[in-house]
């Protein structure tokens, strides 16, 4: 009869103890750089890294240096808090160790969860080795005055997915129906709903942020919105929601964003456009909102004799000259519901044509001053501001 065997004894070999605490250090070293933020940060943070990670990767060469300096930001972020994550398990796993089996066991646990680590230090390195200013190619992909303008199907998109993770969406509602700058949202909006003939309307009283000393552009303008019946029904929603948020106070309602730390107002409006549109996948920008009236306004008003002036008032130019930069109402491919945008000139500023251009010729971009009345809007006396 055979004699039993003995048993086989199987000894696994066990990590390299120096280089796990050698990644383990690098793992708190990249963990000890993250930090918390704000929900809305932290939704623009995800949204850009999602774009970072992409095939093919966020073209840097294509964007200005302070874009790429937001992306790789929002890129190291999203990064160290994944290390921060793996490295609080690999700690779980590596605590508590009692026996020299269950030490092998736990070792092997801790080796595991930080070689997942590994990829994404690579990643931060390469990501932080990343010289913002001197990336090649500083050249824009496409200007901000040439943005298509946004349409009614992209818009649709664009307020679902802002409406349920975004706080600027009464500031987005606002952009869209007067073709505000971002930045002019820091001096408050005030948004009247009215009624004139028996036409319901939206009243837009807006101040400038480029009408400077040299008084380039209008000091104050006024927007009149009558409810769009010809638009689509969606259109027709947004511009009732904003009507009966309006309406709320006989005064009015003043829609504001303030500056936050080293962000302005037109920067963080800027880049919540931005996250809005990267997480509903749509086109949307801020200056995409701004050439939807731009386009709505030349095609309500093209045939008429003060078709231009009218474009001016609208956008806050002082000459007709400045609105060739701007969507066309055929811009775009169509998809944009009609709607009629009158400028009040409260101002009495006269608005310039190329016919009566003053200044030096046109290449030279100079802008001379023109006498203004006494502004009489909006009033000194102003309803409390609704901040976003």
């Amino acid at each position: 009869m055979a004699r039993p065997s003995k048993p086989v004894q199987v000894t696994a070999a066990l990590p390299n103890q120096g280089a796990l605490e050698v990644l383990e250090r690098a793992c708190e070293d990249a963990s000890s750089k993250w930090n918390e933020v704000a929900k809305t940060t932290r939704l623009d943070y995800e949204a850009k890294a999602s774009r970072l990670a992409a095939p093919g990767g966020y073209p840097f060469h294509a964007v200005t240096p302070a874009t790429r300096k937001l992306y790789k930001a929002a890129g190291l972020w999203v990064l160290r808090k994944k290390v921060r994550a793996i490295l609080r398990e690999a700690k779980r796993a590596k605590k508590g160790v009692t026996g020299k089996e269950l030490f092998a066991v736990r070792q092997a646990m801790w080796a595991a969860k930080l070689a997942e680590a590994r990829p994404l230090l690579d990643e931060i390195d390469r990501l932080a080795a990343i010289d913002c200013k001197t990336v090649s190619g500083l050249d824009r992909a496409q200007a901000s005055h040439k943005q298509a303008p946004a349409t009614d199907a992209d818009l649709v998109k664009f307020y679902a997915w802002a409406a349920e993770n975004s706080s600027f969406a009464d500031a987005f509602l606002v952009t869209e129906f007067s073709g505000c700058r971002g930045e002019e949202l820091s001096k408050g909006i005030r948004v009247e709903a009215a009624k004139v003939d028996g036409v319901p309307l939206l009243r837009f009283h807006i101040e400038s942020v480029k009408c400077d000393t040299a008084k380039k552009g209008l000091d104050i303008r006024c927007l009149e919105v009558p409810f769009p019946k010809a638009a689509a029904e969606s259109v027709q929603r947004r511009w009732m929601e904003l009507a009966n948020k309006a309406s709320q106070r006989k005064t009015g309602v003043v829609f504001r964003i303030d500056p936050k730390g080293n962000s302005t107002a037109g920067r963080r409006f800027t880049e919540a456009c931005r996250t809005a549109s990267e997480g509903a996948g749509v086109k949307v920008a801020a200056y995409a909102l701004r050439n939807r009236i731009s386009a709505q306004t030349k095609a309500s008003s093209a045939g008429t004799s003060d078709a231009a002036v009218n474009v001016a008032l609208v956008l806050g130019h002082q000459t007709t000259e400045t609105q060739r930069h701007y969507a066309r109402a055929h811009r775009g491919g169509g998809g944009i519901s009609p709607m009629t945008i009158r400028g009040v000139n409260v101002m009495g500023v006269q608005i310039r044509g190329p016919a009566q251009r003053q200044g030096p010729p046109l290449h030279v971009k100079t802008r001379h001053a023109l006498q203004t009345s006494t502004p009489t809007a909006p009033p000194a006396a102003r309803p409390a501001a609704r901040r976003l």
